[in-house]
């Protein structure tokens, strides 16, 4: 399939059922493109150097996130145990 990442055309395969994902990852590259202030005087290869860190800072941004969501998960689920124990207790 065709995908256009910062007004270019690139052939990329992928496997089928995964279209609208590929189009959706390249929305998200175009948008990160369009955060580039001066973009024309940067190489291709610069450009897409640019866009892949701040991607993979984005990606650790969300991990971070959810390895704080599961902290507090673990958190709340000693609180639940400990509720439980003391429920299993008074009915005893």
């Amino acid at each position: 399939m065709k995908i256009i990442i910062d007004q270019k055309s690139y052939d990329v395969e992928c496997q089928e059922g995964e279209e609208d994902l590929l189009k959706d990852a390249g929305q998200i590259i175009n948008e990160k493109f369009s955060m580039i202030s001066d973009k024309e005087n940067l190489s291709d290869l610069k450009k897409f150097l640019i866009v892949s860190l701040m991607l993979a800072g984005d990606l650790k941004l969300i991990k971070n996130e959810l390895e704080d969501a599961n902290k507090q998960l673990d958190i709340i689920d000693n609180e639940i145990l400990l509720i439980k124990k003391k429920i299993e207790y008074n009915d005893e």
